[in-house]
């Protein structure tokens, strides 16, 4: 009776943790695959592609979710840029492209 006390106390945390959701966007990311070998310019480019459209996506959800919610909003748009500049490294042409993409109109 103990031993199986101790079992389910130990399953517990476990389940917990196995339960939790990944979020949607990780998931995307994921699925885009790994970096590939920077000489590979075509494998690049279409997972660099896939990523963008990750992020795209995420803002999209973030904006539906928080419609009407001037603040929230601006956070969408906040952190949709910051996912796409971190993957920018030091190309300044990157940093620009990400800011016109996830600048909200008007600004």
């Amino acid at each position: 009776m103990l031993t199986i006390y101790f079992v389910l106390i130990l399953l517990g945390p476990i389940e917990e943790a196995l339960s939790r959701s990944i979020p949607t966007h990780d998931l995307c990311i994921e699925a885009c695959g790994d970096d590939p070998h920077e000489d590979n310019i075509l494998e690049t480019f279409e997972v660099e592609v896939c990523r963008d459209q990750c992020d795209k996506e995420e803002k999209e959800r973030c904006l539906a979710k928080h419609k009407g919610n001037e603040a929230e909003e601006k956070e969408c748009w906040q952190q949709a840029y910051l996912h796409c500049m971190l993957r920018c490294g030091d190309l300044k042409s990157c940093v620009e492209t990400c800011r016109d993409l996830h600048t909200p109109p008007g600004q």
